[in-house]
């Protein structure tokens, strides 16, 4: 993503230069999730406190264009992800496991590789670290399903969550775990 033709780079993003982004990065999680065809409703103070909790607990990547994140990704182990049903899984370890939990790209900047150049570049990260990977998506959203699953993750579970339409209105979203088997 920082050859010559690019305008376009990815920077790590971490607990020190977290910082220095936050705001804007919590804006465009707000704006992702509540615009467009996947929308659901997500207030400031959840966007925030999920954000915070991935960088105190993992790491992530950030695509800037001209300075400004259009894009990040924030992984850490699927030992903190509650939902995982672990107990109908026993194959995979929890521990030995990067848990991808959030790909967050402005609706302006998709299909334009940015999503694949976030999580190719998070997995390379983790190799030797990690002996899998795992990613959960909305049912619904094919695109980011194709998407993951073409870069080799398998289907290994589904779960129900339940989400919010508006500040007072819940509906149930099916998610769709995937996992993919990483090698050194």
């Amino acid at each position: 993503m920082e050859d010559s033709n690019s305008k376009f780079r990815i920077t790590r993003l971490d607990r020190y230069n977290y910082p220095m982004l936050k705001r804007r990065l919590i804006d465009l999680y707000i704006f992702t999730f509540t615009k467009g065809e996947y929308a659901q409703y997500i207030d400031n103070q959840t966007s925030e406190s999920t954000v915070d909790y991935l960088i105190q607990n993992g790491f992530g990547n950030v695509v800037l264009d001209n300075d400004q994140p259009v894009a990040f990704a924030l992984a850490t182990s699927l030992l903190y992800d509650k939902e995982f049903p672990a107990g109908k899984i026993e194959d995979i370890k929890l521990e030995n496991t990067v848990y991808i939990a959030e790909v967050i790209v402005h609706n302006d900047f998709r299909r334009i590789g940015l999503a694949t150049a976030l999580i190719e570049n998070l997995l390379k990260r983790v190799v030797g670290d990690y002996t899998g990977a795992a990613i959960r998506v909305w049912k619904k959203n094919k695109p980011a399903l194709k998407l993951y699953q073409k870069l080799g993750f398998k289907q290994i579970a589904e779960i129900s969550q339940t989400k919010m339409s508006s500040p007072t209105e819940e509906f149930q979203m099916k998610k769709i775990y995937l996992y993919k088997k990483l090698t050194s």
